[in-house]
């Protein structure tokens, strides 16, 4: 019935599994570039936006949104918030904040961010009543602006009981900002005639005692490459509850966050997944414990078998509904042959607390750089240590062996999110949505630069 539903007319009632994927090739966003290019330049009407991201395997992808793909999010989004609600019903009785997706300047006159319209009416309109932030701070000329006045409004609301962000990084980009801008922020508040008495913005323990004392939940990736910063968010808000966003891609929801599992959200889309493994790709009712795969989805938006770069491993199952988690891009490098993915990287991360492992790529001798925070540093570790951990890796040693590779590094740094989003950030990309790779290459020589400058 999902299948069918999803389908529609494009395939016969009666039509077999088998028989749709002879019919239909894997594919990936350049099957569809051209037709959606011409879609948005002449601004077709079955689309209500076309959202931009990023990918492997192009720089900028425009993913369109029509009601049926909207559907689909909305029977994913409900039972998860409805679920959340009945875990943490306090959060019904106070404000939310919900990222909204932060266009970039040079694009907010062409493009369309307001977010309400990718749910139903009914739904947005009593999302509406509970937002602490205004949508409409998203028109502002830049995003300095805009994010001043998402502070000024959740400073102004200590009612706060739910954040929900993609990436933690960005919260704690918030934090950061609040802090930086303590001053201005004061006086633009009183000068609106809205009340500072509860705020001492001065130390860690401001959003518990005085801020945000109500709040109860934070929403946010917390497995990858993201699960370092967990640590830190608990540090800022010890009394709220961290609960993991679960698997969604611009493209298609793959899982949600329910009854402490994450469930395949399997009445949105139609989903077959590739077995790394053998190469074989098998429909969502064929996966076994264990298995790690990449996700293909058949979506309302004419996306046919499209291919997402992900990887996931099948951790257990809800009833018969297999549960999944994510564990970094289906990413390998190989500068000689050392043949690194991100799942080895992610290892790595774990082991060191480390935020990104960078492959750096230069004209004489190549090598790999683990990027720390500096303030986040646990027990000490130094470049032998890193090295050691690679040299466990057999195409790695190798090359170490035969010189092709120079010794790896340990970069330690002050400000290393941000050092992050100038290296990678799309010009596309939404500030929100950014999430930090395990693993990434590097070959500009600006960039190594800055890097190698920065390691002091």
């Amino acid at each position: 019935n999902i299948l069918e539903s999803i389908l529609n007319e494009n395939i016969g009632k009666n039509q077999s599994y088998e028989e749709f994927k002879t019919q239909n090739l894997v594919c990936d966003y350049s099957k569809y570039r051209e037709r959606i290019e011409d879609e948005k330049e002449n601004f077709c009407e079955n689309f209500v936006r076309f959202q931009a991201t990023s990918g492997s395997t192009d720089s900028i992808k425009w993913i369109p949104f029509n009601s049926s793909i909207i559907q689909e999010f909305d029977w994913a989004s409900s039972p998860w918030i409805a679920d959340l609600a009945l875990q943490y019903p306090e959060i019904m009785k106070g404000k939310h904040y919900w990222s909204l997706s932060w266009v970039p300047q040079h694009l907010r006159d062409k493009l369309n961010n307001d977010d309400s319209e990718l749910m139903p009416f009914w739904k947005s309109f009593l999302m509406s009543k509970i937002m602490a932030v205004d949508s409409k701070v998203t028109n502002a000329k830049t995003s300095f602006e805009t994010m001043f006045q998402t502070c000024i409004q959740l400073l102004n609301c200590p009612e706060l009981t739910l954040i929900s962000v993609w990436s933690p990084t960005f919260l704690l980009n918030l934090v950061d900002f609040i802090f930086k801008n303590k001053d201005q922020l004061v006086k633009e508040l009183i000068k609106k005639n809205l009340s500072v008495s509860h705020l001492e913005i001065n130390d860690v323990g401001l959003f518990t005692k005085t801020v945000w004392p109500n709040l109860k939940v934070i929403s946010c990736w917390d497995t990858s490459s993201s699960r370092i910063w967990i640590s830190k968010i608990n540090t800022y808000f010890p009394h709220a509850s961290v609960q993991g966003k679960g698997v969604w891609a611009t493209e298609a929801v793959l899982t949600i966050p329910f009854k402490n599992k994450y469930p395949l959200a399997y009445k949105s889309h139609f989903y077959e997944f590739e077995v790394q493994s053998t190469g074989d790709v098998i429909p969502s009712w064929q996966l076994k414990k264990d298995m790690i795969v990449s996700p293909i989805v058949t979506t309302g938006n004419g996306f046919f078998r499209y291919k997402i770069e992900d990887l996931l491993i099948v951790e257990d199952f809800y009833n018969s509904v297999p549960c999944l988690k994510f564990l970094g891009r289906k990413n390998t490098i190989d500068l000689v042959g050392e043949k690194i993915d991100s799942s080895l990287a992610s290892k790595i991360l774990d082991k060191f607390d480390g935020m990104s492992l960078l492959a750096l790529k230069k004209e004489k001798l190549s090598y790999y750089a683990l990027i720390v925070d500096k303030n986040f540093l646990g027990e000490s570790i130094e470049d032998e240590d890193i090295e050691s951990e690679l040299c466990q890796i057999y195409h790695y040693k190798l090359a170490r062996e035969l010189g092709q590779l120079d010794k790896a590094k340990l970069i330690k740094l002050d400000c290393p999110i941000e050092t992050y989003y100038k290296l990678f950030s799309n010009e596309y990309e939404m500030i929100g949505n950014v999430k930090v790779e395990p693993l990434k290459l590097v070959e500009a020589k600006e960039s190594i630069k800055l890097l190698e400058s920065l390691n002091v």
